[in-house]
């Protein structure tokens, strides 16, 4: 009976009152933990991110680079600059320098299309091109494009750019409308940024001029690792944004709206309440998230809604506080 007592005055605003006065900190926690739960299923979702880029055509050319020894060649060439990300952050190559700009492209067919995949190298000062002071060497938005790279029939191109600060990986230039086979390609792109998602990034595979064609298959792992991964902190960052700012921006609102002529009057009334009207439904998200990790989205709806009617309860009637 107790337990059902305890759920009770999780959901109904009769019981949820009781919880006005106690320490704010709790309430904090409440919402903290509450985030923490709401990214839990997105970011383990694992499965879901994978078969984006699995069983998406656009990156089936990485799992189709054949055995030639040609394509080895140039994978060995690629290899033996030794291309790695330094500090877990920033993509570095010794051969090339601190600064430069390194293409070479390997082409076969597969499906009956030609497919050519270029490969370029932009090494660049970061700190400099964040803060604007300097441009990226190879902009694939500008420079990957149907004016740059023309379309032609029966042959489809791809970039993978390993950038300072990130790989980037592109299925046909900027502009592209056509149709092979009966498939539509547009341009797709993938960009992980090295940084808390492929620390331990490098261009390498063992015995290159031999199995040279298995980098492919590498560098579709890295992009599924990265992508995962960038997933996970989007997923807690945004989880985080939903159960603890965007609630504290929802009860101030309503804060403001209903203490003049509500009953209970204190911001710390409202926060405390607030926390435990979060509790259901963080629950319930919790559940369905699994499922459906899209519904994260409208979780800031579904909690202003209860909270507010809980509070509309709570303050129009006298005999609840």
């Amino acid at each position: 009976m107790k337990i059902w007592d305890l759920l009770k005055s999780f959901v109904l605003p009769v019981q949820m009152v009781k919880y006005k006065s106690m320490s704010i900190a709790i309430a904090i926690c409440i919402f903290v933990i509450s985030s923490f739960l709401l990214g839990m299923p997105v970011s383990r979702n694992r499965i879901i991110s994978e078969n984006d880029i699995r069983q998406n055509y656009n990156y089936d050319i990485l799992e189709q680079i054949p055995n030639n020894p040609t394509i080895n060649n140039v994978i060995a060439d690629l290899v033996n600059k030794e291309i790695k990300v330094v500090n877990g952050r920033e993509l570095k190559c010794e051969v090339i320098g601190e600064i430069g700009l390194y293409q070479a492209k390997i082409e076969f067919t597969a499906d009956n299309v030609k497919k050519i995949l270029f490969i370029v190298i932009d090494l660049f000062d970061i700190e400099q091109v964040y803060l604007d002071k300097e441009e990226v060497n190879f902009n694939p938005v500008k420079q990957f494009t149907v004016e740059n790279y023309p379309t032609e029939d029966n042959v489809e191109k791809y970039l993978l750019l390993l950038a300072s600060d990130a790989l980037y990986f592109q299925a046909h230039p900027w502009g592209t409308k056509l149709s092979h086979h009966g498939r539509v390609l547009k341009p797709v792109s993938k960009k992980v940024f090295y940084q808390n998602n492929i620390p331990d990034f490098r261009f390498y595979i063992e015995n290159p001029q031999e199995d040279g064609y298995r980098i492919g298959q590498y560098l579709m792992e890295q992009l599924i690792i990265g992508n995962v991964n960038t997933i996970k902190l989007k997923s807690y960052t945004f989880a985080f944004l939903m159960g603890v700012l965007f609630t504290l921006i929802t009860v101030l609102i309503l804060w403001v709206f209903f203490r003049r002529n509500g009953i209970i009057k204190q911001f710390k009334e409202y926060y405390n309440i607030a926390a435990i009207a979060s509790v259901p439904i963080t629950v319930v998200f919790f559940i369905l998230l699994w499922f459906i990790p899209q519904l994260l989205n409208i979780y800031i709806y579904v909690f202003s809604l209860f909270y507010l009617i809980s509070l509309a309860a709570i303050n129009n009637t006298e005999d609840l506080v």
